[in-house]
């Protein structure tokens, strides 16, 4: 049994890698929301619910379809939110400890809020002195130029590294809108 156990870690953690589409992660700032299919776990047969449970051992809140689901606040199950610069990162972990065996698993859980920024700016104006003086410019909504001109997500959408967006954190970088 024990060679069976480190088999179904070592599969967990390749599937954690090359299986996204297995684990689907949402979030926002008060809750986490993570759904994983229990053939991740690598095993033939359905992980009992007391053998998976999400941070510090909060349950599956459901199972539709193949998947378990656990839906909790971020002030519950040890799930840690840092606020950084250029969002808000959420972290936990799925664990999978088998009743069967001494070898249990867990998959990190990331997510993250991605932050917009607004950019004010002023316009020099010419009188017919020549004198430069500013005046205020006509601000646009960097929400409509995020969406219009780059194609990503308005500002409050959701998006996670191992979700159905992938982003590695290499790839993170701050984005000023104007």
């Amino acid at each position: 049994m024990k060679i069976s156990g480190v088999l179904a870690v070592l599969l967990m953690v390749f599937e954690s890698i090359h299986g996204l589409e297995d684990v689907i992660i949402t979030c926002s700032e008060q809750w986490l929301r993570v759904r994983v299919k229990w053939q991740v776990l690598g095993n033939h047969q359905e992980p009992r619910p007391s053998e998976l449970y999400l941070g510090t051992r909060c349950a599956a809140t459901g199972r539709p379809m193949g998947y378990y689901e656990f839906f909790y606040s971020i002030s519950q199950c040890g799930i840690r939110a840092e606020v950084r610069l250029w969002g808000i990162l959420i972290e936990s972990s799925i664990n999978y400890e088998p009743e069967n065996s001494d070898v249990w698993g867990f998959l990190p859980i990331s997510c993250y809020i991605q932050r917009s920024f607004t950019l004010n700016y002023s316009k020099k104006v010419k009188d017919d002195k020549g004198d430069a003086s500013k005046k205020p410019a006509r601000k646009k909504s960097s929400r409509l130029l995020e969406a219009k001109n780059t194609g990503t997500r308005p500002e409050g959408a959701v998006s996670s590294i191992a979700g159905p967006y992938p982003i590695s954190p290499s790839r993170l970088s701050m984005e000023i809108y104007l």
